[in-house]
């Protein structure tokens, strides 16, 4: 008894740090169905507060396509159905669930960004955009992550030719750029890809078959936003094409082109080699897994 006594008291003399505490759940009434209501207001409505040009702006897709995107979701996962607590009282929309997912994926936003308009906790949207991100590729993967057919080549092609670059599908740049991920500095944008591209730095592939949650989390998003990318897309290519007459023989003037030597040309090396470097790709892959672990693989216990 006495033994049992002394280890207590040495317990109780530990430091706080070392000791475990219950985190009290703070509980905010938010007024779920006065967002719901709001957000429905002001893009869903017969007569919306906002235009279509606005929702495209602020949504990164036009309103049928992200209204798609939300029947198909209701559709897969019961968790994107309104549904009632055990009090009987309603619960989020599929809008704003969808919404709050959505503004992260399209803005880079803190979990808790639309909580004051959309009515939706940190640690819900968190859970929004991962069921999000997951349904999205379950539904829509098949779909939008496969290789062209002969239709899209021929289309492209199309497109190219009319530009006046016959036998061109499309184009690579690599723009020079500035920004930060993990604390790691770099010089150079990227695309998300999937595997059949090479490790160039220049592009940050999805990851076949990751290992840990960081990974897994880093891979559902990139393939989301491939997903979401390649259906805005097709949605609006038709409106890419400017005044393009595709079916007109454009006849294109040159320019004289000097056979000097290019005082640039040093740096221009320079840049291609710095973008076929593996090590740069995998850097910059592993950086990003931690940038969005840090940001969205954390559930906050206050709602």
């Amino acid at each position: 008894m006495d033994e049992a006594r002394k280890l207590f008291a040495q317990a109780q003399q530990q430091p706080n740090s070392t000791r475990r505490r219950r985190k009290r759940r703070t509980v905010i009434d938010r007024s779920r169905e006065e967002g719901h209501n709001r957000l429905f207001n002001d893009y869903f409505s017969e007569n919306p507060v906002y235009t279509e040009a606005q929702f495209r702006r602020r949504f990164r897709m036009r309103r049928h396509v992200f209204l798609r995107i939300v029947e198909a979701l209701g559709n897969h996962d019961e968790y994107f159905q309104t549904r009632t607590d055990a009090v009987g009282k309603m619960g989020l929309s599929p809008l704003q669930k969808c919404t709050a997912a959505l503004r992260i994926l399209a803005y880079g936003s803190p979990a808790d960004s639309v909580d004051d308009y959309v009515r939706i906790g940190e640690s819900t949207t968190l859970e929004c955009l991962d069921r999000f991100v997951m349904g999205v590729c379950t539904i829509f993967g098949a779909q939008y992550m496969r290789r062209p057919n002969n239709e899209d080549i021929a289309r492209l092609l199309q497109i190219n030719a009319a530009r006046g670059f016959p036998g061109m599908l499309g184009s690579i740049d690599s723009p020079a750029v500035q920004y930060t991920v993990n604390r790691t500095t770099y010089h150079m944008g990227y695309y998300l890809a999937d595997g059949i591209y090479p490790e160039w730095a220049t592009f940050v592939k999805t990851i076949p078959m990751p290992q840990g949650e960081k990974r897994k989390l880093m891979k559902h998003i990139m393939l989301a936003c491939i997903i979401l990318h390649n259906m805005i897309v097709e949605d609006e290519r038709n409106t890419y094409a400017g005044n393009f007459d595709y079916d007109h023989n454009n006849n294109f003037s040159t320019t004289e082109v000097s056979a000097g030597p290019d005082p640039n040309l040093t740096t221009l090396f320079e840049r291609i080699a710095h973008v076929h470097e593996r090590k740069n790709h995998r850097q910059l892959q592993a950086d990003l897994v931690e940038h969005i672990w840090e940001r969205f693989g954390h559930e906050n216990n206050e709602s």
